[in-house]
Formats: structure tokens, sequence, C-alpha cells
């Protein structure tokens, strides 16, 4: 004998009510997810913020030290030893070799610091436009440019890049000292933005500490524990990365603001051997070095072209 309409209509009645609480339960849970998982996505953000903005606050406070005590000098000094005297000479013979001799570029120096790499470049140079958190190492690079008779116009922003923006373009965008200080991610960001700096025909050049120079080796063993106290180069926020890393960050930077890129090098420049170094040995023996170990080179250069 069948069930009764009335018993066959309150089984209906049940089972539509139970989909439609678990069908109510599933859309709750997925709003749950959704709502935490912004949550955690916003979260991620601010502390990526905070991590930036506490590593270049860090550079400020250092920078300011260093060229509040460069700025006190009574006398000048273009180089402080030979060492960077021949590190600044095979710099500017790299970017020289970028450029057809008589183009008369313009150039953006990100983390620019005293901005003497991009004063001593001697391609024929139409403006410069420093950027850097440090006024006070702006003070210094305004100070720097008078001793040196720089007679381009040049143009300093008070900043740090993340928040620095133009509309201009230039034949050359460069940092030297600054990237390994974030992570990955933060590179990508600062490399993004600096090709769009660059003009069609124009470089974005990176430049990193080698950490498998004479340099880079002495600084790291100064900053540890012990020997902080003695006086020269030492590691502080500075991350190591491989070419690998660097390169493909750079690619995927490039594909994100669907930049094509056209050449691409590592170039490395900076004797081997560590910065007090005397003149003598560094123009004997450093010679001989400098060729057979040119890949140790304190300083690491990422040149791409557009």
């Amino acid at each position: 004998m069948p069930p009764p309409k009335e018993l066959q209509l309150c089984v209906v009645v049940v089972r539509e009510i139970l989909t439609n609480t678990l069908l109510c339960f599933v859309e709750v849970v997925k709003l749950i997810f959704r709502i935490v998982n912004k949550g955690l996505i916003l979260y991620d953000e601010v502390m990526k913020n905070s991590t930036r903005d506490t590593i270049v606050a860090h550079e400020k406070k250092h920078w300011d030290k260093i060229f509040s005590s460069e700025l006190r000098r009574k006398e000048f000094k273009k180089f402080s030893s030979f060492w960077w005297e021949d590190y600044y000479a095979q710099i500017s013979q790299k970017i020289e070799s970028l450029f057809p001799d008589d183009k008369n570029i313009t150039v953006l120096e990100v983390g620019s610091g005293s901005g003497k790499a991009s004063f001593l470049v001697k391609n024929p140079i139409k403006n410069i436009a420093l950027v850097d958190v440090s006024n006070v190492a702006l003070q210094y690079a305004r100070f720097l440019k008078n001793e040196l008779g720089i007679s381009c116009d040049v143009s300093y922003h008070n900043r740090d890049f993340f928040s620095f923006s133009t509309d201009e373009q230039y034949d050359l965008c460069w940092s030297i000292g600054m990237i390994e200080h974030y992570d990955l991610i933060e590179i990508q960001r600062i490399v993004e933005k600096m090709l769009g700096t660059v003009k069609p025909g124009g470089f974005m050049v990176l430049g990193v500490p080698n950490k498998n120079s004479g340099p880079t080796v002495k600084a790291r063993v100064l900053a540890t524990r012990f020997l902080k106290w003695l006086p020269g180069y030492k590691l502080d926020t500075e991350n190591f990365y491989s070419d690998k890393d660097i390169l493909s960050t750079i690619q995927y930077a490039a594909q994100e603001a669907h930049i094509a890129i056209i050449h691409q090098e590592v170039a490395y420049c900076g004797n081997p051997m560590i910065m007090e170094t005397p003149k003598f040995i560094l123009k004997t023996l450093g010679v001989l070095i400098n060729k057979v170990f040119a890949r140790n080179r304190f300083l690491k250069l990422y040149i791409i072209g557009l």
C-alpha cells in the first residue's frame, strides 16, 4: 500500500529544506574562505609594505650618516683610494660602450647616493635625474656636481623609488647597490618601474655586489658579531641571488609590463682584491688578478637593452 500523499509531500518538503540548508551552508563556507583569503592577501601586502618601509628607513638612516660625514670633510678627494678610482673607471667604460660616442644621452639613476657613478660617465650627457631616499646624499650630490665641474642639467628627487613617478623616458636607467636589499617580489616591482622609464634603444642596468669577490668576503667577515667594531665596508641587509633568479625576475617584469628585451648580458667591474689594497699592488699583481679572476670582480652588472 503506497504512503499517503501527505507523507510523500512531507518527505519532499523535508528533502528540499535539507538540500537548501546544505547549499546555504556551502555558500556560507565559500564566503568565509573568500573573506579569510582577502584578509590574508591584505595582511601579506601590509607585511610587505612594512618590511619595505623598514628597509627604506634603515637605508635612509645609514646613508644620512655616511654623507653627513662626507659633507663635514674639509678637504675634497675625488677618490678615497686607487681601488675606487679603478672601480669607477671600469663602470664608466662599460656604460660608455653601450652608446655611440656622439649620442647625447639622458640618465636616471635610482638609489643614486652621491650620483658619482652617473657624473663620471664620459658619454655626452644631456641631463641626469637622481632619485634617493637620503636628502643628505642628494646634498652631497649637489656639492659633488660643483667639485667635478658637471655642466649638464641635474635634477634631484628626494624619495624612495616606490613612490617616485615620472612621465619622462631615459636612454639609461640604472641603479647600483639598491635592489639586493629587497626580496624578489619587490625587485620585480622595481624592475618593472625602471623598464617603463627606458626609451626604445635604451638600457636598464642593475648593479649588485658579487658575493664571490674579495671585498664582499671581507665585508661578510667584518659583519660577524665580534668584528663589527672594526672600520670598513660590512654586509648589512644585502641578499645574494643567483643570476638565474635575477634574470628570470627581470624577464617576468618585462612580460608583465609588455616590454620586449632585445639585449641581455652580465658584466663585472671592480678589482677582486680588497678595497684597502695598495696602489702599487693593484697596478702590478692586481692587473693579472683582475683579468684571471674577472668573475670575482666586486660589482655584477645586469645589462638589459630594449
